[in-house]
């Protein structure tokens, strides 16, 4: 890194602890080798606290740092390099001058000779150089250089490109067809593509998945063998929804504590169920409007993400709002505990948005839809650029709806539970809760997530028969009944007592073997499904269609 001028005689240079999408402190500083400065002679550097180096230097001279990472880890976060390709992302990768941060910065690329493509969403100045407006955009622009696959294509105009490291078993043309609708719908929502050209990096991994989103592009990791099936090509194009939808929401229309960033520490904010929650919401929308999704299909993904939030006893806990803010502390870093203290602002609140989005529709009588709110922001957004806050958005609501404001801010900063029958009733479809067999109504549960390679515990849910009893997560489950049990024999033993009788455990734990005992109850619901009913009004069957963008008869 070379710095032409520097700002001042005593500099510090900082490298991120986290990226932005992703909030987390990583320490991306771990993964420095060596890093030494130079001007006429080499200059000593001293690290003053975990991501920053202080330096004096003759701000008339040009200064030069060098300095070697680490970078092999492979997500949609990190940097990784080997002889094939090399995937940088910024956070991970860059230092700048602290005072520096919002000067133009060059980056050319040295490449071996076999690796014959560029791909990056900055400005291209030369062959192999480009150019960032400041190190926010630097940070939110992943360079991929290598041998990849470009599939370019067009929408509304605009040029759209996968740039696609790996081998894998999708069908290109079905991919551009089905991301193009994706696109189109969601370009319906906000008129406009705020970029002049737009990336999607795809990586394919065996067995990983994830997205991050940027300004104008943004980072995919998916199994290369995840496409042929219907299901599973689906949750990709999920995926890409997803994070095309951030362009949007968080890279532009964002929470006023996410911008400017202070990359060396947590950026708090209590709104992530906006920026997250209702992304979440309108991907798998969108793929129901832009009919990627049947009616059901859609309607069956919602019921999943009720039964996830139903059976999480987190959600008793831990209000939508707290969730956000301890992003740091519990969302990134999950225990066997988190599932009873915690809960996702990615499912709940793309569930608030869902109630919200009904309430709307139907206190404006189909005039109005969560869809107006998102044209609200985005044309607060161009005009200002500002971040938003609780209250904009209440107010913002205002505008097109008389909507019950007072109960989405219950279901934001209490843990009252979500009600969705109240809001399914008008739209002529009702919320089933079942078993997926008859016989599953009379069978014993105890309340444990089971590794059943190990037979050891996991998590103990609260309020259960197994925390009543004091099983343990890693507990070795040995015997039950003093007859020595595996993971086919244990659920059996379990299902087939029945509920309210006595089961003897045998555990180890830490070596100790411990007889315990445990009474069964009743297994929850474990087969929620949405369907509609049998004698809809014609009110009803306009709300459903204000809301899925599809007539009755099409489910």
């Amino acid at each position: 890194m070379t710095i032409d001028r520097p700002k001042a005689s005593s500099l510090t240079l900082i490298m991120p602890t986290w990226t932005p999408g992703s909030y987390l402190i990583r320490e991306f500083s771990k993964n420095i080798i060596s890093i030494s400065a130079k001007q006429k002679k080499t200059i000593q550097l001293e690290k003053i606290d975990k991501c920053s180096w202080a330096l004096n230097c003759n701000k008339n001279e040009s200064l030069s740092i060098s300095y070697t990472v680490y970078a092999f880890e492979k997500t949609v976060r990190t940097s990784f390099v080997d002889q094939h390709e090399a995937m940088l992302n910024g956070a991970s990768i860059f230092i700048v001058p602290r005072t520096q941060m919002e000067e133009k910065i060059e980056v050319s690329i040295s490449k071996p000779k076999q690796w014959k493509t560029i791909s990056t969403s900055l400005e291209k100045t030369g062959k192999t150089s480009f150019t960032a407006e400041n190190f926010d955009e630097l940070v939110d622009s992943p360079i991929q250089v290598g041998n990849q696959k470009i599939i370019d294509f067009q929408v509304n105009k605009v040029n759209h490109q996968y740039v696609v490291v790996g081998t894998s078993n999708l069908n290109k043309s079905q991919l551009v067809k089905d991301t193009t609708k994706i696109l189109e719908k969601t370009y319906s929502l906000f008129n406009s593509f705020p970029y002049k050209s737009y990336k999607f990096f795809l990586h394919l991994e065996n067995n990983m998945y994830g997205g991050l989103e940027h300004k104008n592009c943004s980072s995919l990791i998916y199994d290369p063998m995840g496409f042929k099936s219907k299901k599973d090509y689906q949750r990709f194009l999920g995926l890409v929804s997803h994070e095309f939808f951030h362009v949007y929401n968080v890279k532009r229309i964002r929470p006023k504590e996410l911008g400017p960033f202070d990359y060396t520490k947590e950026n708090y904010t209590q709104l992530l169920w906006i920026a997250e929650g209702l992304t979440s919401y309108f991907d798998d929308l969108i793929l129901c409007k832009a009919n990627i999704l049947n009616a059901k299909e859609y309607l069956n993904r919602i019921a999943f993400s009720i039964n996830t939030y139903e059976n999480q006893p987190g959600g008793q806990v831990q209000t939508l709002a707290d969730s956000s803010f301890d992003s740091w502390i519990k969302f990134y870093r999950p225990n066997e505990n988190s599932i009873n203290a915690s809960i996702s602002y990615y499912l709940k609140g793309s569930l608030v948005m869902l109630i919200l989005d009904m309430l709307i529709i139907k206190t404006t009588e189909s005039r109005k839809s969560l869809e107006n709110l998102l044209l609200i922001l985005w044309e607060e957004y161009k005009k200002n650029g500002n971040g938003i806050n609780e209250k904009n958005f209440f107010t913002y609501l205002k505008k097109i709806s008389n909507t019950n404001f007072e109960l989405i801010e219950k279901y934001i900063h209490t843990t009252v539970s979500l009600d969705f029958d109240s809001v399914f009733k008008d739209f002529g479809v009702e919320l089933v809760k079942a078993y997926k067999n008859k016989n599953e109504k009379n069978e014993g549960y105890i309340g444990i997530l089971l590794d059943e390679s190990s037979m050891k515990i996991k998590s103990v849910l609260s309020n259960t028969p197994a925390e009543d009893s004091g099983l343990n997560v890693n507990d070795e489950i040995i015997a039950i009944n003093n007859r020595r049990v595996d993971s086919k024999s244990y659920e059996k033993s379990i299902k087939l007592t029945g509920t309210s009788k006595t089961l003897n455990f045998l555990v180890s734990r830490r070596g100790n073997l411990l007889p315990i005992s445990v009474k069964t109850t009743s297994k929850p619901f474990n087969h929620f499904y949405i369907r509609q009913i049998k004698s809809p009004t014609e009110q009803q069957k306009l709300f459903y269609k204000k809301w899925l963008g599809k007539d009755w008869s099409d489910a």
